[in-house]
């Protein structure tokens, strides 16, 4: 990330002349090509394009392993999780923000991007119902096998188990865009289980 971020500062925002005439493309004093040497690379020069508009892409992070929350705390500006449980969702919330106080960032510069697929219809019974007709849709064994590549590891051995469906916690919350009276008209409701698909607000 180092040296990613020392090309990317390597051209001026007005560094590009594009004068034809003159046959200039770029001001010299305004490229500044890096003489990097770090514990893993080592790079000279500069990179053969201009900076972008926003001049740095912006750094997403994906991963919930001890290594990946710490880079993302040191380097992301967006990290993406998928949290199957909402207590689990703030705990991994506030580790981040943790984290990226103690690197000497400002928390509220990372952002956390919960992955999650809602759940809705016109009333708690009715959602209960939806999300039970789209987990009869679930072929087990088709989803062991993913899960085997996932992990890397002999899921064969389940696919003779088939294991009841989750059943969860029982514990519903509206959607927290919403207001109360939309609540209680309960045009919004979803279904937020313990395993299920929506982790609601994890502030």
């Amino acid at each position: 990330m180092d040296l990613a971020g020392e090309l990317w500062d390597v051209f001026d925002d007005d560094a590009v002349i594009a004068d034809r005439e003159a046959g200039v493309w770029a001001a010299p004093a305004k490229v500044h090509p890096v003489k990097f040497e770090g514990g893993f690379y080592r790079s000279a020069g500069h990179l053969f394009q201009h900076r972008s508009p926003q001049g740095r892409p912006v750094i997403v992070q994906a991963g919930q392993s001890p290594t990946g929350i710490d880079f993302a705390a040191r380097n992301a500006e967006v990290v993406f999780t998928a949290q199957t449980d909402l207590d689990l969702a703030r705990e991994y919330y506030r580790e981040i923000k943790e984290r990226a106080a103690a690197a000497g960032r400002d928390p509220e510069s990372v952002r956390v991007l919960p992955g999650f697929t809602p759940v809705t219809a016109g009333s708690a019974a009715a959602v209960e119902a939806l999300e039970a007709e789209l987990d009869r849709y679930v072929d087990i064994e088709s989803t062991l096998k993913d899960a085997a590549v996932q992990v890397q590891a002999d899921l064969s051995d389940l696919t003779s188990t088939r294991r009841s469906r989750r059943t969860g916690c029982g514990r519903r919350r509206t959607c927290p865009r919403t207001s109360s009276a939309a609540a209680d008209t309960a045009t919004t409701t979803t279904s937020c289980r313990r395993g299920s698909r929506c982790a609601g607000s994890w502030r």
